[in-house]
């Protein structure tokens, strides 16, 4: 345990490392622009924006599956088994790649066409913004060969670094183009370059690295691996899809009912993304070391990793909720502006309150990819899109951008509920009084955090 001890730990650390530059990088980035930009011209980059997103769905967990069977055939050092995953998931990749460049010419058709409050001016600068960093995101799709076959080695810090400088390259290309006042075509043209440059420096230093065999590799054995990567991905592949309707559709609903306040939601999410990076950096490590755990066999060693990790999630993500009502208006208006204020930081405790509920999970859902046991997750995700769809539909149409931000809240509540009924009796490495201690963490969190919820509300409304 020792040696899996010290793998989580060093991983994490490279994670928690990448993670923090990558808040940095998430809160630097649109300080510099939004300044530049007046409110309705930052409102079409907000939305142009988040075409990276809906690009990224794409990935279909593709990365997750490469980290997993790489993972396994490194510990019995199977490197014909590596070569295999490799190869099957760089055509996966490029097919991916191909469509996403289709499906961002389609949304810069489309997609402005949803927004009633743009002029005709915004509508042709969002296009030229969707296609940039459509075309970008699709190029990056890439990245995730790479990211995963470093991830499945247990060398994180690679793809980590790599990753960082192409950060430094993007902030330092808007900052030099908003020194210059280049328009926002040329802004998105600059970042979506910026972002591509970790992608290329990837690749070739996977190509270049000594752990690819000599064996001769069968085109069938590629080809096996290639079915193996694809039926793992299935139901990930549906989750991921669920998963753009509950978060990366918010801005886009928000502007859709209120266009004035899309440029504070989508900054108000910012802040939340950079929690979630964070959260993300630090237990992405629990698949590999879950999965090696669940091939030895040791399903106790699984569940005391499962109960910790929740535990520990839960206490981080209640005192972010209490951390950010007592400080998210200083902060809001450090970071942006006093002018800010009074427009973010309600959406901010929303969303902060619906990032807490949802990733309640995040250990759980993480081991169930692990073990293989996530074949019926895709229920309880689809059930949370609904739901996601609906509240912060009728939410939005009520009271606006934040109606849309209080919304996902009750929409979180509902994917929790559904996560544990669906899919906790058919884990296999939690026996039945186990499942009880489970639930009973589960309810304490939720009561916890929705109930700091509603004291902030009770304040505000005063």
């Amino acid at each position: 345990m020792s040696n899996l001890v010290r793998r989580f730990t060093s991983n994490a650390g490279a994670n928690i490392i990448g993670g923090i530059g990558t808040a940095i990088y998430n809160l630097i980035l649109p300080s510099i622009v939004v300044h530049k930009l007046s409110p309705e011209d930052f409102s079409v980059w907000s939305l142009g924006i988040q075409v990276i997103i809906y690009i990224q769905v794409l990935g279909f967990g593709v990365q997750t599956a490469i980290a997993r069977f790489v993972s396994a055939d490194n510990e019995i050092d199977n490197k014909v088994g590596i070569f295999s995953t490799v190869m099957a998931g760089r055509k996966i990749l490029r097919i991916l790649m191909f469509l996403g460049v289709i499906i961002s010419v389609l949304l810069m058709i489309i997609y402005p066409l949803f927004f009633n409050g743009l002029n005709h001016d915004g509508v042709t600068v969002l296009r030229y913004c969707i296609l940039a960093f459509g075309v970008s995101s699709s190029l990056q799709l890439l990245s995730l060969l790479p990211i995963g076959f470093f991830t499945g080695l247990h060398k994180n810090y690679i793809h980590v670094l790599a990753q960082l400088f192409g950060r430094i390259i993007s902030i330092i290309i808007i900052y030099l183009l908003v020194k210059a006042e280049a328009s926002i075509t040329v802004l998105s043209v600059g970042l979506s370059v910026g972002l591509v440059i970790p992608c290329g420096l990837l690749v070739y230093i996977m190509n270049k690295s000594q752990l690819f065999t000599t064996e001769i590799i069968m085109e069938t054995q590629i080809y096996d691996r290639g079915k193996e990567l694809i039926s793992y991905c299935k139901v990930l592949a549906v989750w991921v899809f669920c998963m753009l309707f509950v978060n990366g559709i918010q801005p886009t609903i928000a502007g859709f009912f209120d266009i004035k306040h899309v440029g504070h939601y989508s900054l108000a999410m910012t802040l939340v993304m950079v929690m979630v990076g964070l959260q993300q950096a630090i237990m992405s490590p629990i698949v590999t070391v879950g999965a090696t755990l669940h091939a030895s066999q040791k399903n106790r060693e699984l569940f005391r990793m499962l109960k910790l990790s929740t535990v520990t999630c839960f206490l981080v993500l209640f005192f972010s909720v209490i951390f950010f009502v007592i400080c998210g208006r200083y902060i809001v208006k450090v970071w942006l502006g006093n002018d800010y204020v009074m427009y973010v930081y309600p959406i901010l405790i929303a969303l902060v309150t619906t990032n807490a509920i949802r990733n309640i999970l995040s250990p759980y859902s993480l081991l169930l990819i692990a073990t293989g046991a996530h074949k019926n997750a895709h229920v309880p995700a689809m059930i949370e899109a609904v739901c996601a769809v609906l509240f912060m539909s009728i939410s939005g149409w009520l009271y606006g951008a934040l109606g849309v931000a209080q919304g996902s809240i009750l929409a979180s509540i509902a994917g929790v509920c559904a996560n544990l009924l669906v899919t906790l009796k058919q884990v296999g490495f939690i026996n039945k009084s186990e499942r009880s201690i489970v639930l009973l963490i589960m309810f304490v969190a939720l009561i916890l955090i929705v109930s700091c919820y509603a004291v902030f509300l009770s304040v505000i409304n005063r």
